[in-house]
């Protein structure tokens, strides 16, 4: 084979390998930023929640710190019609709108990758809460395992609120 041959040989497959390596990253930011969008969206219903009636939506004891059903939250905050969602929810006021605003299925609010977000909330209202061993001054948390699935407490690949500057541009 010619120089030429094989230059020609190597540019071909260069071209085609390469729109497949900027696809599959395109993709991988596409998930990432409907993410960290799924997460503003709940975040902002929460505060909201929150300036309406002044607690967490929430129908269970909050003692302590610890995570809690993201499901049951979603629920309240969409103005459910069972008898918990309209206690905690008394106006029945729609702070999310699931399905639209975010995939909920069977309960459970689901990140991009198919799994589901993480809740944890400051039940003892010292204003902070430790996930994976770090402290974070929030009053709670939301997050999704990332791509690889696995709950790293905000950590490795995982998606929060605070961690748009890891998400690459």
């Amino acid at each position: 084979m010619t120089a030429t041959k094989q230059f020609l040989t190597l540019f071909g497959l260069v071209c085609v390998i390469i729109p497949c390596i900027v696809a599959c990253d395109t993709e991988e930011r596409t998930d990432q930023w409907q993410a960290l969008t799924d997460i503003q969206a709940l975040y902002n219903a929460i505060f909201a929640f929150r300036a309406e009636y002044g607690g967490f939506p929430y129908d269970g004891d909050l003692d302590r710190d610890m995570e809690i059903d993201l499901g049951r939250v979603v629920t309240i905050l969409a103005g459910g019609t069972n008898s918990v969602a309209r206690q905690v929810n008394a106006k029945g006021i729609h702070f999310v709108t699931p399905g639209q605003q975010f995939r909920f299925q069977n309960g459970e609010v689901i990140d991009p990758w198919g799994g589901k977000f993480n809740l944890w909330v400051d039940g003892n209202r010292d204003g902070k809460i430790m996930l994976g061993g770090r402290e974070r001054n929030v009053v709670f948390m939301i997050w999704s395992n990332g791509r690889n699935g696995t709950n790293e407490f905000c950590f490795g690949d995982d998606i929060s609120h605070d961690s748009q500057s890891h998400v690459p541009y």
